[in-house]
């Protein structure tokens, strides 16, 4: 019956792109349970206003790895395959625009670190922080890029991994033999990308040359600095909420509002792995033109999104309830479902960015980011401070959906290919039908228990609808 089960799984259109991508898959899962773990032990320790100056802290640390270093990271991806490029040049030219820009800024900042502080609403402390992080984690985007592009999956994973353990222990060894608070979190981060270099940094040194090339550090800055506004503003519509929270209503409102994106962010993070696998082959039959491939490999895709969209929209407060363990965190959880939402529609326009970037309409993808940044923007400036911070949730849903339809729109317009809105709207329906559900039985309050039974009985039904032909095989097989 096992090799059975095996067999049915074997022949789904996207069993072949899950195993040549199962290494990085692997490593997925298990640098979310690590996170996942680590939740309720972080939650347990730190006050919600601890824990709200080191997301925010975080938050400001993944917008400088771009400005510190002038995006010179992102150009790797644009240069490594060009036939006219060495890629040791390469890779030296960005580490040294990198470690002049990095050393300059950080002067600046540090001269005026008081002023930065206070502005930012973060302790002094977390401040000071924050350059050693960057420089770090400059070295570690360059290492990770060289074998992302190098298509070392192994070692790929192996980083992914190790780099998340060492932090994690690191940190939560230091909050309860040392620090007792945010600045534990914050220093093992250091002490973890310290460790790492012991294992990882060799790799870095085979690429890094002692002669500079003047044409590759011309290319390079040129190309990094002119695409800054559009790396940044990705970050504006996954982070940029929290630090206008922080700014507005304070610490402790960043730190609920930060724990109910750490519960959503899991279901991003489990989709993206298998998005990541899809758009291989995505790409790949997009360049061939093979649409009916595409569309094969989608529907399969879909139903796994579908399920997992569904277990975290109805499940998201109870497994958050779970994880804090302080009942402090427990107010923001009502907001996940909305979150989960923001991501599904986020994933939904990544299945037109395809075809956007592939057909070189990058400057449609600029708009459409833009666009979508700046409504995130001017939604958060004025509805936090009337609504709280609650509303954030609902004004990133709504900057992922029209995001969402834009891609659609100009994929439609300006690509030979896109995905029809019909082969969405039953997966659409699906996922809307759980967010009215989740809300609904929030307001019958029939109880913790009754709640659970009808959330599991729901998905299970939708388990059974979805995979009703491979059931079927499998009944079949062994009837």
């Amino acid at each position: 019956m096992k090799l059975k089960i095996i067999d049915i799984i074997k022949n789904n259109s996207f069993y072949d792109s899950l195993k040549k991508g199962s290494l990085l898959f692997f490593a997925t899962i298990i640098v979310n349970i690590i996170n996942f773990i680590s939740i309720p032990i972080f939650t347990s320790i730190l006050s919600v206003s601890d824990y709200g100056i080191i997301e925010v802290t975080n938050n400001y640390i993944r917008l400088f790895l771009i400005l510190f270093p002038l995006n010179t990271i992102s150009s790797i991806s644009y240069f490594w395959y060009r036939k006219d490029i060495d890629n040791s040049k390469l890779i030296t030219s960005v580490f040294f625009i990198s470690l002049i820009s990095f050393s300059i800024i950080s002067a600046v900042f540090y001269i005026f670190q008081h002023q930065i502080a206070e502005f930012f609403n973060i302790p002094l402390f977390a401040f000071q922080l924050i350059p050693p992080i960057i420089f770090f984690g400059i070295i570690f985007g360059i290492i990770n890029a060289i074998f992302i592009y190098n298509s070392d999956v192994k070692l790929n994973a192996l980083q992914q991994i190790f780099n998340t353990l060492l932090k994690v222990v690191a940190s939560l060894l230091l909050i309860v033999l040392i620090f007792k608070d945010y600045k534990g979190r914050l220093i093992g981060e250091i002490v973890g990308y310290i460790l790492l270099s012991v294992i990882f940094i060799k790799y870095l040194k085979d690429y890094i040359q002692f002669k500079l090339d003047l044409n590759y550090i011309i290319k390079i800055f040129t190309y990094s600095v002119s695409i800054i506004l559009l790396s940044t503003s990705s970050f504006i519509l996954n982070y940029f909420d929290t630090l206008m929270i922080n700014n507005s209503l304070g610490n402790e409102k960043a730190g609920l509002y930060s724990y109910a994106y750490k519960i959503s962010v899991i279901y991003f993070a489990f989709i993206q792995s298998f998005q990541v696998i899809f758009n291989v082959k995505y790409a790949t039959f997009f360049h061939d033109n093979k649409t009916e491939n595409i569309l094969s490999e989608l529907k399969s895709l879909l139903k796994i999104v579908v399920l997992i969209s569904g277990l975290f929209i109805l499940l998201s407060k109870e497994l958050g309830i779970i994880l804090s363990i302080n009942p402090e965190y427990e107010a923001a959880l009502i907001i996940c479902p909305i979150i989960v939402l923001g991501y599904f529609f986020c994933f939904i326009y990544d299945l037109y960015n395809i075809p956007l970037f592939h057909s070189k309409r990058i400057r449609n993808i600029t708009i459409i980011i833009f666009i979508c940044g700046g409504l995130n923007i001017l939604l958060n400036k004025y509805l936090i401070p009337i609504y709280d911070y609650k509303i954030a949730s609902v004004n990133t849903l709504i900057s992922y959906l029209v995001m969402a339809i834009l891609g659609y729109l100009f994929c439609r317009f300006s690509t030979n290919f896109y995905i029809r809105i019909k082969t969405l709207i039953p997966t659409i329906s699906i996922i809307l039908f759980y967010t009215i559900t989740f809300y609904l039985l929030e307001n019958l309050s029939l109880g913790f228990i009754i709640t659970i039974i009808i959330k599991l009985c729901i998905l299970l039904i939708s388990a059974i609808i979805l995979f009703k032909n491979q059931i079927k095989n499998f009944i079949n097989t062994n009837g």
